[in-house]
């Protein structure tokens, strides 16, 4: 960020008061924001993966009485083995 500087009106003193651009603060601030609606949606939407795992399990348990792998979980997995076997 840059500042700006000016000497106050009374000559004779060797004073300069710097200060913020405001235009960088302003772009400054709005960067932040954005990254804050980031991080908050990127939680809400952990947290609705995590729901959404829990009502899988408990429906696997109640249907099968089996604990559950999330589908999209047994596919990584499966990816992982198979990078595994071709190295």
């Amino acid at each position: 960020m840059s500042t700006e500087s000016r000497r106050p009106l009374e000559d004779g003193k060797r004073v300069r008061y710097y200060s913020l651009n405001t235009e960088d603060v302003m772009f400054a601030r709005k960067v932040l924001e954005y990254r804050q609606r980031r991080r908050e949606e990127k939680e809400r939407k952990g947290q609705e993966e995590q729901e959404i795992n829990a009502n899988y399990a408990a429906r696997m348990q109640t249907q099968y009485g089996v604990n559950a792998i999330r589908p999209s979980s047994m596919i990584c997995i499966c990816c992982l083995i198979l990078k595994n076997w071709y190295y």
